[in-house]
């Protein structure tokens, strides 16, 4: 699966995946994971992935995503 490999870049994230400031990989992380929390977070439970659940949660925190809310 998917998240399994995102998971293993999440945990090396420092704090973003590529460095000190996110870049467009982090933004697409992040939104992946957010839609599919959205969709259906019992099929890609949050536990399974803590590393991009955190990475999600920091990057969502960023005024950016804060003023363009999912739903």
């Amino acid at each position: 699966e998917g998240f399994r490999v995102l998971e293993a870049s999440a945990a090396r994230a420092s704090p973003w995946l590529q460095g000190a400031r996110p870049n467009a990989a982090d933004v697409a992380l992040a939104c992946t994971w957010r839609f599919a929390q959205f969709v259906d977070a019992r099929e890609v439970p949050a536990c399974a992935y803590p590393a991009i659940a955190a990475h999600s949660a920091r990057a969502e925190a960023l005024p950016e995503f804060a003023s363009t809310p999912l739903d």
